[in-house]
């Protein structure tokens, strides 16, 4: 199942509003984050939706993936716009914040009957989380059982 034209127009609008709030044009938000263009342009029209890889990209420029894709929370991430210093910086503001929601997500209960609609979203914030779990073997293990279970709904 894909998702739905207004799913695609909101998380395209979201990210348009992020970079506005960046200051960057559609290119240097491609450059800090090493995207193509056209992907970019297409997820602000809402043509397609951001998967795992990009929604990364998109938090190493400083933009949320819990905001991006749900609308809850803050839009950016700590001042510093590098989301993985959460993770490394013991001095962190960010650290205990970041490693709760990343741990309720990976809490998360997925529904009866299956919700599809949070089955993808589990996998892509797990997807996006990955790379900034490396240190952290049990959260590692924990997003890599989100990510299968999710599967099992698609």
């Amino acid at each position: 199942m894909n998702p739905s034209d207004n799913q695609k127009q909101v998380v395209g609008l979201r990210i348009k509003e992020a970079r506005a709030a960046l200051g960057l044009t559609q290119k240097e938000l491609c450059e800090q984050a090493k995207m193509k263009l056209p992907s970019v342009r297409d997820y602000e029209l809402g043509n397609s939706i951001p998967g795992g890889e990009a929604v990364a990209a998109l938090m190493r420029v400083g933009i949320s993936a819990n905001w991006l894709l749900t609308g809850e929370g803050e839009m950016l991430l700590s001042a510093s716009r590098d989301p993985g210093e959460a993770f490394t910086n013991p001095n962190s503001d960010d650290r205990l914040r970041m490693l709760m929601m990343v741990l309720r997500v990976t809490e998360m209960k997925l529904s009866e009957p299956p919700d599809i609609e949070v089955a993808k979203k589990a996998i892509i914030l797990a997807d996006a989380w990955l790379p900034f779990a490396s240190n952290f073997p049990d959260l590692k293990e924990r997003l890599e059982a989100l990510k299968a279970t999710a599967g099992l709904f698609i």
